[in-house]
């Protein structure tokens, strides 16, 4: 995913501070180039600020291990509720959120809670989220994922069977 940019505060600080120092100095050029005439000579200031496009996932409260009880295999599927979900995606074209699914254990996921719904199989699923782009930074999002079991699992400890990650849109 490349080096770590931050979240576009640094670029926007780093803007207005130079719009603080070069704001004033155009407007007192502007001012002596009127009374010089128009025969002086001019200048113009061009400022660009360029925001870097910004991509982060983390997994909040997520467990390491999934335990399957035997009530589960009766009742053919594992609910979990806790874990929580952190994501930053400034692009304008929003972003894609890749969910694979991992243990012969488990047919599908669905991950409940966020701002589209999301389910995946064994094939794995990607879905287009929405721009976060020109909105206040949002908490870190509760979600609950609900594992349909397969019609063989057993009972067990088994490693956490899902992996979510980011991508450009």
């Amino acid at each position: 995913m490349g080096p770590y940019v931050g979240d576009g505060r640094q670029a926007m600080r780093l803007a207005v501070a130079v719009l603080v120092v070069l704001v004033p100095l155009a407007v007192a050029g502007a001012s002596q180039l009127a009374r010089a005439g128009p025969s002086a000579p001019s200048a113009a200031v061009r400022i660009v600020v360029s925001v870097p496009r910004v991509l982060t996932l983390q997994l909040l409260d997520h467990p390491q291990t999934l335990e399957v009880g035997a009530q589960d295999v009766a009742r053919g599927h594992v609910t979990v509720r806790g874990p929580r979900v952190d994501i930053l995606a400034n692009d304008r074209a929003g972003y894609r959120l890749r969910a694979d699914l991992h243990g012969a254990a488990f047919d599908n996921v669905e991950v409940v809670g966020l701002d589209a719904p999301l389910a995946a199989g064994r094939e794995g699923s990607v879905v287009r989220m929405p721009s976060q782009a020109g909105k206040p930074r949002a908490p870190p999002r509760s979600v609950e994922y609900i594992f349909r079991l397969d019609r063989d699992a057993l009972p067990g400890v088994y490693r956490w069977p899902v992996a979510l990650s980011l991508e450009q849109p």
